[in-house]
């Protein structure tokens, strides 16, 4: 019961700090005016910044994904590979 409990209030932790993360990145504007054709420089860099916030986020899961498979395999093949020399004794 206690593990149900801390998983609920992780998942409503990292849901708010999403929550919070999502405004501080892309802030919704609520201002009435006329709106200027021309978008500076800053502006399109601004329209990257999801993008390049995805990228890092999901090359940064694969990465670590793949670092933590490949350790597991290295540590299993070692293990193997020190009981077959043990196993190799003749009676």
């Amino acid at each position: 019961m206690k593990n149900n409990k801390q998983r609920l209030v992780m998942t409503c932790l990292i849901t708010v700090i999403g929550m919070i993360g999502s405004f501080y990145i892309h802030p919704a504007s609520t201002g009435a005016g006329v709106f200027l054709q021309a978008s500076t420089s800053s502006e399109q860099n601004n329209d990257l910044l999801p993008l390049i916030w995805t990228v890092v986020i999901v090359g940064g899961c694969i990465g670590v994904t793949l670092t933590y498979v490949s350790w597991r395999k290295y540590r299993g093949e070692s293990k193997k590979e020190t009981k077959t020399k043990q196993d190799k004794t003749v009676d």
